[in-house]
């Protein structure tokens, strides 16, 4: 068994309920919930966890959803209201509008609970990464696995307080505790850093920044091109961007159209096979999803056809990594290739990216770092030896 007890909490130590709301536990009176959106999706069952008694879910929007895990979905009115019942808003937008209108219904002020929207944000993201015990349990062999290949002490320690913060830390205190114990120092200094993730891609202890050939999987707005153009102290070979959102791809076609010798702009999505799939458009958060409206070509990195080059393959692709990575396997044992990938779209990802990696037989020394000031941006580095 992984010993965690240093990076998480119990459930009576946590602070989720004092959070949430706005209680600190012991007898919990009946509450109503207001939204019936992604956030309560995910915090229902904690709250049930806690034992939480939810009156209704209060929604303003069409009653096509009338219960979410059993809990009746209504709309707000004067006849649901119950004296000195809290409500507890679980949404974001529009809030003073709420306010007013719960005021409105009778619902006392300092009754109508309001999270912090920080505080929010990291608590209903626990859902999609939560770890059961039993989960833990049935792969432990693997998750030592993945634990032993990681280089250096400060990517262990990572590795477990990472695990620790979604397996029984439902405590806010301990994320703020791994934020300021392994964001990178700089983020401390010089917080308003443009885009963190694409900066120390390239600006750490590790990456050289003398690579001859760069791949670029999710291009995104191409910062970390740029970043990586940026920083590099060697004559650059070939570049090449991989962007299947249409909007980006033609903001990148723009931006390097001056490259047109050594920089190939792919509008594709890296993926484990050339086909095609459901694709969701989303900006920034674009990704393959079966339920997408829209579709998407993919492509290999194997079928870009490199031997014999010395180069840097960077991965921020939304869930794709470990597809993308089945797809330029080839490519990584017929180069000399580093890699850095996002390890947080999935909850697995700092896990079973780096075993697949090894199972490669290919001689990486692996690195886990956290290049933002919140919870995402957790990064493998793959070195070469």
């Amino acid at each position: 068994m992984l010993n965690l007890d240093a990076r998480s909490v119990s459930i009576g130590d946590s602070d989720f309920l004092e959070n949430i709301l706005g209680s600190n536990g012991g007898v919990l009176n009946p509450i109503y919930i207001f939204g019936a959106g992604s956030a309560t999706r995910n915090l229902l069952p904690f709250l049930n966890q806690y034992h939480v008694p939810v009156i209704a879910i209060l929604d303003n929007g069409s009653p096509e959803v009338r219960q979410l895990f059993g809990i009746q979905v209504v709309q707000p009115t004067e006849s649901i209201y119950k004296s000195a019942t809290k409500v507890v808003v679980l949404v974001k937008n529009n809030r003073e509008e709420i306010l007013g209108q719960l005021i409105g219904f009778g619902f006392i002020a300092q009754n109508i609970i309001f999270p912090r929207i920080e505080v929010l944000d990291y608590f209903t993201l626990i859902y999609q990464w939560y770890y059961p015990e039993k989960e833990l349990d049935s792969r432990n062999k693997e998750i030592k696995a993945s634990l032993a290949l990681y280089a250096d002490e400060q990517s262990r320690q990572l590795f477990l307080h990472r695990l620790g913060l979604f397996t029984q830390g439902l405590d806010y205190r301990n994320y703020l505790s791994f934020l300021k114990e392994f964001s990178y120092p700089i983020l401390n200094y010089h917080p308003c850093i443009e885009s963190p993730e694409n900066y120390f891609y390239f600006n750490n202890e590790i990456i050289k920044n003398d690579y001859k050939l760069f791949i670029d999987l999710g291009g995104h707005d191409g910062e970390s091109t740029r970043q990586f153009l940026k920083r590099s102290n060697a004559e650059v070979d070939q570049i090449y961007i991989a962007e299947p959102d249409s909007s980006y791809y033609l903001k990148l076609v723009k931006e390097f159209s001056h490259y047109k010798e050594n920089i190939t702009i792919i509008r594709k999505a890296a993926w484990s096979s050339s086909t095609t799939l459901k694709f969701e458009q989303n900006g920034p958060q674009s990704t393959i999803r079966e339920s997408g409206t829209s579709t998407v070509s993919t492509f290999t990195v194997d079928s870009l056809g490199l031997r014999g080059k010395y180069g840097l393959i960077k991965m921020d692709i939304e869930g794709a990594e470990m597809n993308a990575l089945v797809g330029c396997a080839k490519t990584l044992c017929e180069n000399h290739f580093d890699l850095v990938i996002s390890a947080y779209h999935k909850k697995d990802d700092f896990i079973t990216l780096t075993n697949y990696l090894s199972s490669l037989q290919i001689r990486y020394r692996y690195y886990l770092r956290h290049f933002g000031t919140k919870i995402y941006e957790t990064c493998i580095i793959a070195k070469r030896f």
